[in-house]
């Protein structure tokens, strides 16, 4: 066997394997977290080791970031994967999805092959506000520190009994939305925006929820 008859099945094997990890629908948190913190990572070394930027910069574009993905989750949430408008159905099928079987862990996580290229745009066009793409980096890696925070807050609230109960606020306020009524209560980081659009509400039914959620 010579080298290309090595080589194929290998390159093959690792394309396959490449694109199960991009397309398949994660089971757990860690997948975008490990890519998003790399990609974050990777953004804050190119500031430090290249020209680095003013003080206030390291600070108001992360927070900026950060405070970006929390409107933008409120936006998609609210706007987008509930009755969303025509052309946007598409955005629902899997929030319907997870609505109908909250507790499958396979239907709680974004899958890659719909946040990378997300990721990807969002970096384009902060590049060309920004007029400077290695301060984009940093607006995005805020963004993403956000977008993490939501897939593991997202996932321990219907997966980890233990987590929730540290994170019972927020838990009641998810919960709300998925058990009590699913036209309020769209934050999962924050509460925040509800509490601007007054589309939060904490009853009792979703208490109970979390304390019953919380027993088994």
């Amino acid at each position: 066997m010579n080298l290309r008859q090595r080589l194929v099945p290998w390159v093959r094997n690792c394309a396959a394997a490449a694109l199960k990890f991009y397309a398949r629908p994660p089971s757990t948190p860690w997948r975008p977290v490990i890519v998003y913190g790399l990609m974050a990572l990777g953004f804050t070394l190119w500031n430090l080791l290249g020209t680095s930027p003013p003080a206030w910069i390291w600070i108001a574009l992360p927070a900026s970031g950060f405070l970006f993905w929390t409107v933008l989750e409120y936006v998609l949430h609210s706007q987008f994967f509930h009755d969303p408008p025509a052309g946007f159905r598409w955005l629902s099928i899997s929030h319907g999805s997870h609505h109908d079987a909250p507790d499958d862990p396979s239907l709680v996580v974004v899958r890659l092959s719909f946040s990378f290229p997300a990721a990807v745009i969002l970096f384009a066009l902060s590049s060309l506000i920004l007029w400077n793409p290695q301060w984009a980096g940093l607006f995005v890696a805020g963004v993403m520190i956000g977008y993490t925070a939501y897939e593991v807050i997202h996932y321990s609230i219907h997966q980890v009994p233990a987590v929730r109960r540290i994170l019972k606020p927020l838990a009641s306020h998810h919960l709300h939305h998925h058990y009590a009524d699913s036209s309020r209560c769209f934050g999962v980081t924050t509460r925040l925006w509800d509490w601007v659009f007054r589309t939060g509400r904490r009853a009792p039914a979703a208490r109970l929820i979390v304390s019953r959620s919380d027993e088994s």
